[in-house]
C-alpha cells in the first residue's frame, strides 16, 4: 500500500552520519564478503541439520546465491577500484578465516566477480580466452593436486601419507578415486611439494598429477579446460621429467611402479 505522507527524512548536511562515511574499497569488500562468509557457514552447518535442506541443496544453493548478490551489489563502486587478483585474495582470506577447505569452495564465486563482464563477449572461443586471461592473473591461487593411489581392492588401507612439506596443503580421500583401491589427493598452492608414503601392501601405486576442475558458466554440463604447468616429477631420486607438463582435469599425468609391502615412496612435484 503506498501513503503519500513522508514518514522519515534524510539529514545530508550531517557529515559524522553512517551515510556519508565511506570506506576504502579493500575494507568495503572485505566487510561484505565477511558478512557472505558467515551466511555461507552458517548455511553449511544448518544444511547438515535439517533433513529437508540435506535432501534439497537447491534451496541452499539458491539462497547462497541470493546472498552472494546481496552482498556484490554493495561493493559496485569499491570493486571497479579493485583487479581481480586483489578482490580474489580479500575473499580467500575471509574464507581461510572461517573455512578449512577455501579452495574447493572459492571458484564458483571468482566467477561471479566476472559474471557481468562475461556478457560482453559474443562467443564462446572469446569467452575461453578472456576465462584464460583472468586465470593467467590468478595462477597462483589455483590448487594443484596430486593422488597417490595403490590399486588393490582391500577392506582396510592400504596406503598411507607419512610426511607433506606444505604446512597448509589439504588431504582427503576423494571417493570417486576408490574405485580401485586407497586413494589420497594433496592439494596445494605452494608451487613444489614433497611427500612421502608408505604402502602398507604389495602391488601397484598410480602417481596423478591434475589440475582444478572448473565450470563453465555457460553450459553447466561442461567445464574450462584449465591447465597446470608441472615442471618437475621426482620419485624415490629418480627424475620422471624436468619439463613443462600441462595437466588438466580430465587428462591427469599419471606415472605407475611397483612398491613391496612397507615400502616408502618419496615423491617431488613442482609446478
Amino acid at each position: 500500500m503506498r501513503i503519500a505522507t513522508p514518514l522519515y527524512l534524510y539529514r545530508f548536511h550531517n557529515t559524522n552520519s553512517i551515510i556519508r562515511t565511506i570506506r576504502p574499497p579493500q575494507e568495503q569488500c572485505r566487510y561484505w564478503f565477511s558478512a557472505f562468509v558467515d551466511f555461507a557457514k552458517a548455511l553449511y552447518e544448518l544444511e547438515r541439520e535439517n533433513k529437508v535442506l540435506a535432501e534439497n541443496p537447491e534451496y541452499c544453493l539458491r539462497a547462497l546465491k541470493g546472498n552472494l548478490a546481496w552482498c556484490l551489489n554493495r561493493t559496485e563502486y569499491a570493486r571497479e577500484e579493485l583487479d581481480y587478483e586483489e578482490l580474489y585474495k580479500i575473499l580467500h582470506e575471509e574464507f581461510a578465516k572461517k573455512f578449512s577447505y577455501s579452495s574447493a569452495m572459492l571458484l564458483p564465486f571468482l566467477f561471479s566477480f566476472i559474471d557481468n563482464d562475461k556478457k560482453i563477449v559474443d562467443n564462446e572461443k572469446k569467452l575461453n580466452a578472456y576465462y584464460v586471461n583472468i586465470f593467467n592473473k590468478l595462477r597462483f591461487y589455483f590448487t594443484a593436486t596430486i593422488f597417490v593411489r595403490i590399486n588393490k581392492k582391500m577392506d582396510k588401507e592400504t596406503i598411507q601419507i607419512l610426511s607433506v612439506s606444505d604446512d597448509k596443503a589439504l588431504l582427503t580421500k576423494p571417493e570417486w578415486w576408490q574405485r580401485n583401491g586407497t586413494c589420497h589427493a594433496i592439494g596445494s598452492r605452494a608451487g613444489k611439494l614433497e611427500t612421502v608414503a608408505k604402502a602398507i601392501v604389495e602391488g601397484r601405486v598410480d602417481i596423478i598429477l591434475s589440475g582444478p576442475y572448473v565450470q563453465n558458466l555457460k553450459d553447466k554440463s561442461k567445464h574450462l579446460p584449465y591447465w597446470i604447468n608441472y615442471s618437475i616429477l621426482i620419485i624415490n631420486d629418480k627424475k620422471i621429467f624436468d619439463e613443462f607438463t600441462p595437466v588438466w582435469h580430465d587428462k591427469p599425468y599419471v606415472y605407475r611402479m611397483d612398491v613391496k609391502s612397507n615400502e616408502e615412496i618419496k615423491i617431488h612435484v613442482e609446478w
